[in-house]
C-alpha cells in the first residue's frame, strides 16, 4: 500500500506553546471520541462523575452537506434516561419525529414533543424544519488552477487544490460558535491521492484502508483549510466535522516538572545579570589599562617628534661641518702647496757661502770714523751681519732639513683631515641622509614616528569608537539583564497563572449547556454536532 505523503512549508515563526497545549488536549479528546464534558464532579481518588438523573437530556445534532459544504438536511438524534417511568415534554421545531428505541413512540403538537411512561435509555429522532447551523462551510475545489464542480471530479488525474472555509453564522445562537470546537476529518485514499501541502495543525490518523487528515478549531475561531492534491482516479469519502463544547480543567499543579526549567532559567538570568556586573567591574580596569597605554603612546610619539627635531638639527649641523671642513681641506691643500714651494725654491747650500771681507782692526775702524763716520758706521753694521750669518749659514742644512720633515708630517696631516672630512663627517652625513636605496637614520627615523603616530591614531580611534561605545553598550547590557532579572523574578508562578488564564477561556467549568433546537428545553446535559459531506464516489460506482 501506498504510504501518503504530507510536505509542509517550512518557515520561520514565533510559537506560544501554551495555544499548542490547548490545541493538543482539545485533539485528544476528540480523538479518544469522548463526549463534551458536561456538569461532572471529581471525586477524592480523582474519578468524574457523570449526571445520570431523569431529567437529563442531551443532544446530538446530524447535518448532511453536499460537496460544496450547502447543509442538506438537520436532523437532531435526543437521549433521555429517566430511572422511573416518567412523561417526558421536549420541545423543538421539527418537521417529524422518528421513534427510535423503546415502546413509546413521541407524540409531535406544534413545537411540543410527548413521551408517556419512559423508562431507561430513550432515543427519538427529530426532523428539523431550519437547515441553519452555528457554522457556515465554504468548499472549493480547483483543478489544475480552474474551479470546478465536485460532481465533475470523479476519475481526474493531475493536480487538485481543495480548500474549505468556516465561518460564523450569526443567525444562529453564538453561544455554540463561542463555546464549540471543531474537528475537522478529511479522509484521503493513498492509491487515489498523494497530499502535497496542506494548511498547518494537522493531525494523520488511519481510519481502515484510508488515511485521515484532523483539524481542530478552537472555538470562535474562523479557519480556511488548504490541501494541494497529486490525484490519480480521484475519489474522496465524506468529510465529517464533528463540534463538541471545549471544556476541560488542567491543575497546573501536575506541571511542576515540566515547568520546573523555568526556574532553572530564572537562576540562570538572574546569573547572568550578575556575570554582567562582574564584566563591567573587569571591562572598567581593561579600559583604565588601556588609556594607560594610550597615554603611553602619545609620549611615544612626542619623544618620537623630539628624536626626530634633534636628529634634523644634528643632519643640518654634520651638513654644515662637512661643508665647511671642505674649505679647511681647500686652505690645507693651499698651505701644503705653498710650504712645498717654498721647499722647492730653497737654494743650494753652496750658494749661500760668503765674501772675503777686508780685515778692519780696531784701530782701522777708529781712523776711519775720524775720517768717515757714516762709512764707518756702515762697514761696523756689515761685519756685524756677517758676524751673526755665519751662525745661521751652518744651521741652513738643518733648516732645510726641518721644513722637508714638516712638509712630510703635513701631508699626513692633510690626508688625515681629508679622510676625517669625507669619510668622517661625510659618512655621518650619510647615515644621517642616506642614499636613495639605502634609507638613512632621519628617514628611518621619520617613517618610525610616522608609524608611531599611525598607531597613536589607532589607539585614539580604537578607544572612542571600539571601548568607548562597548562601554555604553555593556552599560545597556547590564541594565537590561538587571530589567530582564526583575521582569522573570517568579516567572514559573507568572507563567502558571498565565497558563490558567488561557486555560480559563476554554475551560467552561461554570458553563450549563443550552438546547439547539429550543430554548425551552431544559436539564440539558449536553449537546454535541456530527456533519458529514456528500462523497466523491470512483467512476464505476457512478
Amino acid at each position: 500500500m501506498k504510504m501518503m505523503r504530507v510536505s509542509k512549508r517550512k518557515k520561520e515563526r514565533k510559537r506560544n506553546w501554551p495555544k499548542a497545549l490547548v490545541a493538543l488536549v482539545a485533539m485528544a479528546l476528540f480523538l479518544t471520541i469522548v463526549p463534551a464534558v458536561v456538569q461532572a464532579d471529581k471525586s477524592e481518588d480523582g474519578l468524574v462523575t457523570l449526571p445520570n438523573g431523569d431529567h437529563g437530556k442531551r443532544e446530538v445534532v446530524y447535518a448532511k452537506l453536499d460537496t460544496a459544504g450547502a447543509v442538506e438536511q438537520v436532523f437532531v438524534v435526543n437521549h433521555f434516561h429517566p430511572k422511573t417511568a416518567t412523561t417526558l415534554t421536549d420541545y423543538g421545531d421539527y418537521d417529524s419525529v422518528i421513534q427510535l428505541t423503546g415502546d413509546v413512540s413521541p407524540t409531535l403538537d406544534g413545537s411540543q414533543v410527548t413521551m408517556e411512561g419512559v423508562e431507561g435509555r430513550y432515543f427519538y429522532q427529530g426532523n428539523l424544519n431550519s437547515t441553519a447551523l452555528p457554522w457556515h462551510f465554504d468548499i472549493l475545489y480547483r483543478f489544475e488552477g480552474e474551479e470546478r464542480s465536485a460532481e465533475l471530479l470523479s476519475g481526474v488525474t493531475g493536480k487538485l487544490e481543495m480548500e474549505i472555509s468556516i465561518s460564523k453564522n450569526g443567525a444562529v445562537n453564538d453561544v455554540f460558535f463561542d463555546h464549540y470546537a471543531l474537528q475537522i476529518a478529511i479522509p484521503v485514499d493513498p492509491d487515489r491521492a498523494v497530499v502535497e501541502a496542506a494548511t498547518e495543525g494537522f493531525l494523520v490518523s488511519s481510519a481502515g484502508t484510508e488515511q485521515q487528515l484532523n483539524y481542530i478549531i478552537l472555538p470562535g475561531q474562523d479557519k480556511t483549510i488548504r490541501l494541494v492534491m497529486d490525484v490519480n482516479d480521484f475519489a474522496m469519502g465524506q468529510i465529517t466535522f464533528g463540534g463538541v463544547l471545549m471544556s476541560f480543567d488542567i491543575d497546573t499543579l501536575e506541571m511542576d516538572d515540566e515547568l520546573e526549567p523555568i526556574d532553572e532559567l530564572t537562576d540562570g538570568i538572574a546569573e547572568f545579570a550578575d556575570g554582567t556586573k562582574d564584566l563591567k567591574k573587569g571591562f572598567a580596569e581593561l579600559k583604565k589599562a588601556f588609556i594607560d597605554i594610550r597615554d603611553g603612546g602619545t609620549q611615544l610619539v612626542n619623544s618620537g617628534y623630539q628624536l626626530e627635531q634633534g636628529v634634523n638639527e644634528l643632519t643640518a649641523g654634520a651638513e654644515q661641518l662637512l661643508e665647511e671642513g671642505q674649505g679647511l681641506k681647500t686652505g690645507s691643500e693651499q698651505l701644503l702647496g705653498g710650504l712645498s714651494a717654498i721647499i722647492a725654491n730653497l737654494p743650494p747650500e753652496e750658494s749661500l757661502a760668503l765674501p772675503e771681507m777686508p780685515n778692519f782692526d780696531q784701530e782701522t775702524l777708529q781712523a776711519l770714523a775720524m775720517l768717515d763716520p757714516q762709512l764707518a758706521g756702515q762697514i761696523q753694521g756689515m761685519l756685524e751681519l756677517f758676524g751673526s750669518y755665519a751662525p745661521m749659514l751652518s744651521q741652513y742644512s738643518e733648516l732645510a732639513n726641518a721644513l722637508k720633515g714638516l712638509e712630510a708630517g703635513y701631508k699626513e696631516l692633510h690626508g688625515g683631515l681629508g679622510q676625517y672630512v669625507d669619510q668622517g663627517v661625510g659618512g655621518v652625513v650619510g647615515g644621517l641622509k642616506g642614499t636613495e636605496t639605502t634609507p638613512g637614520l632621519s628617514m628611518g627615523l621619520s617613517r618610525y614616528v610616522a608609524g608611531v603616530s599611525t598607531f597613536k591614531k589607532g589607539l585614539d580611534d580604537y578607544y572612542s569608537s571600539g571601548l568607548v561605545e562597548f562601554s555604553n553598550g555593556l552599560d545597556k547590557l547590564v541594565d537590561g539583564a538587571g530589567t530582564m532579572r526583575d521582569e522573570t523574578a517568579g516567572m514559573k508562578d507568572k507563567f502558571e497563572g498565565k497558563i490558567e488564564e488561557m486555560l480559563d477561556e476554554f475551560s467552561h467549568n461554570d458553563f450549563n449547556p443550552v438546547s439547539f433546537v429550543s430554548e425551552k428545553n431544559q436539564n440539558v446535559a449536553s449537546v454535541q454536532f456530527v456533519f458529514m459531506t456528500n462523497e466523491i464516489p470512483p467512476v464505476d460506482t457512478k
